[in-house]
């Protein structure tokens, strides 16, 4: 992992790394998992419209230059020494010279660095906690919520550590508010002229130049909670629903291929699924819940079922042996199925989910 790191930070990374997969208007995907069978399109048809989407926000052109896309395989969540990046399981790295970003990560997507890829070739790398912000504001779901009490004091003591936020949900909040509150235009200009290195002091002189009050004053009124502009995959609309048709329960097929919304597969890795599809589903009451996934081959295909911001990332389910049965909540879930790998980038899962009892029953 770390041999990929310094090659992408070399004068040629791209002649050293993975070959090139999948490519889109804006993105070039490369991996070192097993490419014999991939489907990117719809997926990376989401990371241009998503690219574009930041940069009307912050309002700057779209990148001109590619973005590489490196999904490295491997690495263990509890093994530093394995992780692609020195300090983190994924960072972005721009070659200004070339105009071409490099976005090494564990993961398929990774939406926070996407925004990095949009951010500093147009506006510099800059102030770590104003360019981290801005990412974890974009390109999450994070909710500020646990951080509002006492902000300004743990913002103004986390800008004495470092301009390397220490929190980056306290750095969220900082420039959620300031964009929710001020809009971009200001906040373009903060983040384009605050020096990497600036001490507190000049921080605070050039935030008051710039929006005509005094940092104290500024933080002072952050009260609001700031959540992040992310829409989960199967939290908004254009995917393929699982209807709740009975009054208890539910029963579905759930089938995906290359081409539908929300398919994708991004290279083999083992034994582990070879392909994903996100449906989305509405529950009726909250309770105690059943939930039986099946193949026709007999294979066990594996589903997590997660709520949407408003309903609470409390409502989780995770099927991994066939079944489950734990609390969920009402209202909108995410639905992921992973497929086990195979000659064709499709799958096929039989789905039953059935309501058991309401909160606090036996």
């Amino acid at each position: 992992m770390g041999l990929l790191w310094s090659l992408a930070c070399s004068a040629e990374p791209e002649t050293q790394l993975p070959p090139i997969v999948a490519a889109s208007k804006y993105v070039d995907y490369s991996t070192t998992a097993d490419t014999s069978v991939i489907c990117m399109d719809d997926l990376l048809a989401r990371e241009d419209r998503f690219i574009e989407v930041v940069a009307s926000t912050l309002g700057v052109e779209p990148p001109s230059g590619r973005i590489r896309h490196v999904r490295v395989t491997g690495a263990e969540f509890d093994v530093p020494e394995s992780w692609p990046c020195p300090s983190s399981m994924h960072c972005y790295w721009y070659d200004e010279e070339r105009d071409l970003g490099t976005i090494l990560s564990v993961g398929i997507v990774n939406f926070h660095e996407l925004v990095h890829a949009v951010d500093i070739p147009a506006l510099g790398d800059g102030h770590r906690t104003l360019g981290e912000g801005l990412a974890t504001y974009l390109g999450s779901e994070t909710q500020s919520d646990p951080v509002v009490t006492d902000f300004p004091e743990r913002f103004l003591a986390m800008l004495a550590e470092s301009p390397e936020p220490s929190d980056y949900r306290v750095a969220m909040h900082f420039v959620g508010s300031l964009m929710d509150r001020w809009g971009a235009e200001k906040f373009r200009r903060l983040r384009r002229d605050m020096p990497a290195d600036a001490t507190p002091d000049e921080f605070a002189s050039l935030f008051t130049s710039i929006y005509g009050m005094t940092l104290d004053a500024a933080l002072s009124q952050m009260t609001t909670p700031v959540w992040g502009k992310l829409i989960r995959l199967g939290c908004g609309d254009g995917i393929e629903q699982i209807p709740w048709a009975g009054d208890k329960s539910t029963e579905a097929d759930l089938r995906g291929e290359c081409g539908d919304p929300g398919f994708v597969g991004g290279g083999f890795v083992g034994d582990h699924m070879g392909f994903g599809k996100t449906f989305t589903i509405d529950l009726p009451e909250a309770g105690y819940y059943q939930i039986v996934v099946t193949a026709p081959d007999g294979a066990l295909p594996s589903l997590s079922l997660e709520g949407c911001p408003d309903v609470g990332a409390a409502s989780i389910a995770s099927v991994s042996e066939g079944r489950w049965e734990g609390v969920l909540h009402a209202g909108r879930h995410a639905v992921s199925v992973g497929f086990p790998q195979g000659p064709e980038p499709r799958g096929e899962a039989h789905l039953v989910m059935e309501w058991i009892g309401p909160l606090g029953s036996p």
